[in-house]
């Protein structure tokens, strides 16, 4: 299966500084741009602070109309990333092999284990609904005061208090 890869795609009219949203419009498979996947893949991403501080280092070496280019300003081929910097990079972490896409799973499990509201990160992988981050994400997401139920029990203890018993006129 040939993956269309997102980030690669991205034009300098893709990044908002402004909005801080990075539009998600089109993808790159070997090196010739694509639709997306689906109509949930074409989005606005959240530009979270650290992106936007790398983005716009990027965005000033960037030649070319693509932010991340090959030599002669064009969409970077999968094939040479991979194996010019992937995985060396990961070799030199000491990291078990993983392909590039995998980071998808890293930034869900990340985000959602710190707490971050599960609509929220599927919107930003480019999901339409919440089931896909449950089903395969669940484990990540924390359960902060492990008192399931006690929320709704102080709220109905609170409601039975504030109105007349039905049983005594």
């Amino acid at each position: 299966m040939t993956q269309i890869e997102e980030g690669d795609a991205e034009r300098r009219e893709h990044i908002d500084f402004a909005g801080k949203v990075i539009l998600v419009r089109q993808g790159v498979v070997r090196g010739r741009k694509t639709l997306l996947k689906t109509q949930g893949s074409r989005r606005d991403v959240d530009m979270l602070s650290m992106v936007e501080e790398t983005l716009r280092v990027q965005f000033e070496e960037a030649s070319g109309q693509y932010v991340f280019s090959n030599a002669r300003g064009g969409p970077l081929l999968q094939e040479g990333m991979r194996n010019r910097v992937w995985n060396p990079a990961i070799e030199r972490a000491g990291l078990r092999h993983r392909n590039a896409y995998q980071t998808r799973h890293t930034f869900a499990s990340l985000m959602l284990s710190q707490g971050e509201e599960v609509a929220w990160v599927a919107r930003m992988m480019g999901h339409t609904t919440t089931r896909m981050l449950y089903k395969y994400y669940y484990k990540f997401i924390p359960h902060r005061t492990r008192h399931d139920g006690d929320k709704f029990t102080k709220a109905f203890e609170e409601a039975k208090t504030r109105r007349p018993s039905l049983d005594h006129p």
